[in-house]
């Protein structure tokens, strides 16, 4: 291992990445392994990721978002992981910050296991600062030992498993989400289905009403508590879209029951 590279093992889901997958791997030149799980690209992501020194191109079959990444953690050769989805950037803020404070955080492994980090989206030609979406923070720097990613359907996360706490980095995750109106509601509508899905592994009992009351919620909230108005007609965009995908969730819900 060169000495410059820090002892980080990047885990990265692909699938048809060609477009993201080399701005995502030129960023994490800094670490001394990237595994990128592949479920089956039919584009040229392969040949790119398998260009880069210091990455590891791993075919693998698609379990869902958490037993995916999980199953890249155990394949790591570092107790240190970060995660990056394929449509981003490690900012050469974040990268510094890292780097800057690499003794503090080696040392601390056991009573701050987990780091966080806000996530700044690029979005219809401009960053997003409202609605939600940011600072939008990330559990994504942790170490194996003391955590892993939870068992959620969608939106997984990282989970603590042996104590200790969860402490937060500065600077940003670059997010370059959504090329098209098409793909972003797409999205939406993906995540509602995971989302109905993920009610019914719980066990959960939600009431019809939620069907009318909480998509107009999302909207409000996301508009206007959350000053996605701010944001102009990206902001109301981004609000139609969080009311869509609840709605979804619930409609699938219900056919699911």
């Amino acid at each position: 291992m060169a000495q410059n590279l820090l002892p980080i093992s990047a885990v990265v889901l692909a699938n048809n990445e060609e477009t993201n997958i080399a701005r995502c791997l030129e960023s994490l030149q800094w670490i001394d392994e990237v595994l990128v799980l592949d479920s089956g690209s039919t584009d040229r992501t392969p040949q790119v990721a398998q260009s880069y020194h210091n990455t590891k191109f791993i075919k693998v079959e698609w379990q869902g978002y958490a037993a995916t990444k999980q199953l890249g953690v155990g394949k790591a050769k570092n107790d240190v992981i970060f995660w990056v989805d394929a449509d981003e950037e490690i900012s050469a803020e974040l990268r510094k910050e890292v780097e800057t404070k690499w003794e503090q955080l080696n040392n601390s492994w056991a009573a701050k296991p987990v780091y966080t980090m806000p996530r700044k989206t690029f979005f219809m030609g401009e960053w997003i600062r409202y609605c939600g979406w940011y600072p939008d923070r990330q559990k994504r720097l942790f170490n194996r030992k003391y955590a892993r990613f939870n068992t959620s359907a969608v939106h997984e996360d990282v989970e603590l498993t042996a104590g200790g706490g969860v402490a937060a980095l500065k600077c940003d995750i670059l997010h370059y989400s959504f090329q098209s109106i098409d793909k972003y509601f797409l999205k939406m509508n993906t995540y509602g289905k995971l989302g109905a899905d993920e009610l019914k592994r719980r066990g959960k009992k939600v009431a019809f009403i939620k069907l009318v009351f909480n998509p107009l919620w999302s909207f409000f909230q996301s508009f206007f508590i959350r000053l996605g108005i701010l944001q102009g007609k990206t902001g109301f965009i981004i609000s139609c879209g969080n009311a869509y995908s609840k709605f979804i969730k619930y409609v699938h819900f219900y056919y699911l029951k």
